[in-house]
């Protein structure tokens, strides 16, 4: 149809059969990577938008529709930008092809996030110098290969069929983010930059199925037949939706460490006294905030209160007391309906942050802050496959740990709180390594206290630990127990159907074989010592 070069202005109607009708085969702007400022070729379409089958945009080209009535032409086969080419798409705009490509530093963008627009293609393509920006929603059916920048400072909405794979340089970012597909692979970062606040709805049911308003505010949402996370692979953001069929960590992290509330907000919330130079305490979650120290002088204060539910926790971690207090963590609900698989390289993180502020024991200007509380992770999947962390100290893999009180007395946080269930019914339920998941999600810790100012020991005191949180699992049958609902082993029992653990059989009683609900009495003449799974004949 046309070509153009550096300062080219092409009208829409010097393309046309003379009826009104646009139409062509390819029209091409390509300005031999020419540098700026003469990369500019404007379109400017006073007709209705042209029908083309492909449009190329490379050499440093800009195309730039924001005065036409009609908006850019619609490439119904191929859109190209290469080499540097650049198309500004105008407010609320869609753009529809079959291929979508973006290569080699090319850029598709309207303005700002205040001027969203649509694509939507069969396959989109952004190399590792690329990117896509200020998108409100993408819709892709087929396969998307993400290796440079896909991101909005608003909401993002992708949806469709597609499979999506996620580079090692490449990032799918956004204030909030919604995410449906056949499947994601993820190499770089899938993040949702929104970090709630105190006065923010803090709605999160549990409940996959759930769309629109009725999903509640989880800041990143994915709803997915498989999901991957290998190596490099990150998924963050402060409170996490991810419901699959098939949950599979090759390594990697799916986190919401440190992106809880920040300090001094949240229902554990970390305290300080009036004095601004007076240390914080930690926040609370699962256990109790540790109190801060006294401070050259200055009074301590407690720590943040525990809150929250061990079954099905929804909170996220509080902020640490004072200004340098550390932020909780965040809230974390993955689900898989068949399989969860984790490597030992692999994380799932709720923890509360460190305190900010001095690295240096005694600077009298900058009192420790509390430490945030860890956050909440509600674990769901029908069959548990984890690969062993190695050796017998504690290897946390699914963690929400506390974060330390800061140096001068500050207070460390307490533990948040995990949860595990299977998706479908207990009956049913598949931990085909139960040590090794027991190891890889113990009880989340409390932070250490921050030490007392070495040189002002007569006037300052160390701030307290933060208190440990909690972990369980579903309820259980009789004969269950533990957070994986385990047969009881012989020698031990459980009489009751609910959450709780396995006890050893009393002197002169024994359960013979495991899932024992009671043990029995050894008959006359027989004795057995506590946790005995057999009687024995009394010594004549």
């Amino acid at each position: 149809c046309a070509s153009g070069g550096a300062g080219t202005v092409f009208y829409a109607s010097q393309c046309g059969s003379g009826d009104g009708r646009q139409d062509a085969n390819k029209m091409l702007f390509d300005n031999g990577r020419l540098p700026d400022p003469a990369y500019s070729v404007v379109s400017s379409f006073s007709t209705p938008p042209l029908q083309l089958d492909t449009l190329v945009v490379a050499g440093g080209s800009l195309l730039d529709p924001s005065t036409a009535a009609y908006g850019v032409v619609h490439p119904r086969s191929a859109l190209l930008l290469s080499t540097g080419g650049r198309l500004a798409v105008p407010r609320g705009y869609r753009i529809v092809s079959k291929s979508v490509q973006v290569l080699s530093n090319a850029l598709i963008s309207s303005a700002s996030a205040l001027d969203p627009w649509t694509l939507e293609a069969d396959s989109l393509e952004i190399d590792t110098l690329s990117s896509v920006l200020h998108a409100s929603t993408v819709i892709l059916h087929e396969a998307a290969a993400i290796d440079g920048t896909l991101t909005s400072s608003d909401t993002l909405t992708i949806s469709g069929a597609a499979s999506i794979h996620v580079g090692a340089l490449g990032s799918i970012s956004a204030h909030t983010l919604h995410v449906t597909a056949q499947e994601i692979n993820i190499n770089g970062h899938v993040q949702a930059s929104q970090q709630l606040a105190e006065q923010d709805s803090q709605n999160f049911p549990l409940n996959c199925s759930a769309d629109g308003a009725e999903a509640g505010d989880y800041t990143l949402q994915l709803r997915l037949e498989s999901l991957m996370v290998f190596s490099a692979g990150v998924v963050a953001g402060s409170a996490v939706l991810a419901c699959t069929d098939n949950l599979l960590l090759y390594g990697g992290q799916i986190t919401a460490a440190f992106l809880g509330l920040p300090a001094g907000e949240g229902e554990g919330q970390g305290k300080q006294p009036g004095e601004d130079n007076a240390p914080g305490s930690g926040a609370g979650h699962g256990g109790v905030g540790g109190a801060s120290g006294e401070y050259h002088n200055q009074s301590s204060s407690e720590g943040g209160e525990a809150y929250d539910l061990d079954e099905f926790p929804r909170r996220l971690g509080s902020g640490g007391g004072g200004l340098n207090g550390g932020s909780g963590g965040g809230l974390l609900h993955p689900r898989a309906a068949e399989i969860f698989s984790m490597t030992s390289s692999a994380r799932i993180a709720a923890d509360g942050g460190n305190a900010k502020g001095p690295v240096v024991e005694d600077d009298s200007s900058s009192p420790g802050g509390g430490g945030g509380s860890g956050g909440s992770i509600l674990l769901e999947a029908q069959i548990i496959q984890a690969e062993g962390g190695g050796g017998m100290a504690r290897t946390c893999r699914i963690c929400a740990d506390g974060g330390n009180g800061g140096v001068n007395s500050g207070g460390g946080g307490a533990g948040g709180r995990l949860y595990v269930r299977p998706a479908l019914n207990v009956s049913e339920w598949n931990v085909q390594t139960p040590d090794e998941f027991a190891q890889a999600m113990p009880m989340p810790k409390g932070g250490f206290g921050g030490p007392a100012a070495s040189k002002r020991k007569k006037t300052s005191t160390a701030g307290e630990p933060g208190g440990d949180g909690s972990v369980r699992g579903p309820d259980c049958a009789p004969g269950r127990g533990g957070l994986i609902c385990a047969p009881c082993a012989p020698g031990t029992y459980k009489p009751f159907a609910g959450n709780g653990t396995c006890q050893v059989c009393l002197a002169g009683y024994v359960a013979p074989t495991e899932g024992a609900s009671e043990c029995v009495a050894c008959k006359e003449g027989h004795a057995a010592p506590a946790g005995s799974a057999a009687c024995t004949p009394c010594a004549p």
